[in-house]
């Protein structure tokens, strides 16, 4: 294996969106969103992803569009502008649609004051339409959390929270910039769960300064006899020329692609003896929790929130950098917060860039995402010339015996698995486009 990671190692992308974000291009603005928004199909359940970019410190391995505040009031301004955004896409859209999911993610989204976000959720609820079963989750930073403001959000309607956890070693915490012992993290859990929040995610993450096999295995320990119902375990994308902050972890020793293979099985091994299915890539849940079940049914879908349950084809996304899709493309919001508010009191849709996707795109995307879930595609759909061509580019693959490929399906090997998102770039048309740069795949 570690010849193969040699042999193989380079980037990739993560595809949680097909074209791929760098690909979007300019040539799409708000006057496109709009009358997208304006055809979405009545009755269609939708999704919802609202971005809040503020936390209240750095942490160096972070990779997301952030802000530091010590302060409630610009948090509140911004608040204030995400409702008039969430007004004005109703207004396009023109009909109240129903809601099956809505995400909130960041930054840290538990920054937000209690009735502020109790406002947005209400705004929510009168625009559109809320299901008996729509999931609301929201990533917490246990740091921050109060028993109060824990039972408040149950009482809103969140109903799934995501904490990010990383990792539970000292050093590792230290290097990071994130301190948050084991006892913290417990009492955020029992906290949540004595308010009725009972689905709960653990974010972790290997291949960050002073991480080793001894270090992975027992946070994969401590998290899981707190036993959440899911855990994404993601590989540090170390981005420094999209984040400058990460250049200070440099000055630390990481482990290479090898060691980062090593930390990642040792997860899988650890998570599975506790009785966690592995799903995909990245994540794993419990046997009963209904990602286990559409991982098992090939219900399981991926999108910008890495894989969900969730079936919808429309995702709205509000706020700074946020990222939306519908059945004609994606579209991406300005990152800048100034340009952002200067575009919605203007009455303007804050897009700034996107895509639109053909039919070819989205037989493709299919084709990636079935082999990103489930490790095997079938690419039939695919005319003669274009299999050929993938059959090509998975060669050296097939060689080394890491796929198989049976009459016209690709079926990646246990062994293989650790190179899924280099495999599935064989059926990516844009990757080779452009100058676009990627994490590490392995």
């Amino acid at each position: 294996m570690e010849n193969f990671i040699k042999k193989y190692e380079g980037n990739a992308p993560r595809y949680t969106s097909y074209p791929t974000a760098p690909h979007f291009n300019t040539d799409i603005r708000g006057e496109d969103y709009s009358i997208w928004l304006s055809r979405l199909p009545e009755k269609e359940a939708i999704s919802l992803y609202l971005h809040v970019p503020f936390c209240k410190s750095m942490c160096l391995y972070c990779g997301c569009n952030t802000k530091i505040v010590d302060m409630e009031e610009p948090i509140r301004a911004y608040s204030k502008t995400m409702k008039s955004e969430i007004k004005m896409v109703s207004d396009f859209i023109g009909k109240k649609l129903p809601v099956s999911h809505i995400a909130w993610g960041g930054g840290t989204p538990s920054m937000m004051p209690a009735d502020e976000m109790e406002s947005i959720l209400k705004l929510i609820s009168e625009r559109f339409e809320l299901l008996y079963d729509t999931e609301i989750a929201v990533e917490m930073d246990p740091r921050i959390l109060t028993k109060d403001r824990i039972f408040h959000m149950a009482e809103i309607g969140v109903n799934r929270a995501s904490l990010g956890v990383q990792d539970f070693n000292n050093d590792v915490q230290k290097a990071i910039g994130r301190i948050q012992p084991f006892d913290m993290v417990k009492e955020t859990v029992d906290n949540l769960r004595d308010a009725g929040i009972n689905s709960i995610n653990f974010d972790l993450i290997y291949g960050m300064p002073f991480q080793n096999i001894e270090t992975v295995a027992n946070t994969a320990r401590q998290a899981a006899a707190l036993s959440p119902d899911r855990l994404a375990v993601f590989g540090y994308a170390h981005v420094p020329w999209f984040k400058k902050h990460q250049e200070k972890l440099e000055e630390y020793p990481r482990g290479d692609s090898y060691e980062r293979y090593l930390m990642n099985q040792t997860y899988k091994e650890e998570l599975i003896k506790a009785g966690y299915i592995d799903i995909g890539i990245d994540h794993f849940a419990k046997k009963d929790d209904e990602m286990a079940i559409s991982f098992v049914n090939k219900t399981l879908n991926r999108n910008f929130q890495g894989y969900t349950t969730d079936k919808a084809e429309t995702l709205l996304g509000f706020g700074v950098s946020s990222i939306g899709a519908t059945p004609q493309g994606y579209v991406q919001s300005t990152t800048l917060l100034k340009q952002y508010r200067e575009k919605i009191a203007k009455g303007e849709l804050p897009v700034v860039k996107g895509i639109k996707i053909s039919d070819e795109d989205k037989l493709r995307r299919k084709l990636i995402m079935n082999i990103m879930c489930y490790f095997e595609v079938d690419i039939s759909p695919l005319d003669k010339a274009n299999r050929e061509k993938v059959k090509s580019k998975i060669a050296p693959f097939i060689q080394d015996d890491l796929v198989e490929f049976s009459g016209n399906n690709i079926i990646i090997k246990e062994k293989g698995r650790s190179f899924t998102r280099l495999i599935a770039t064989s059926l990516d048309t844009y990757i080779d486009k452009g100058i676009a740069k990627h994490s590490q795949a392995v």
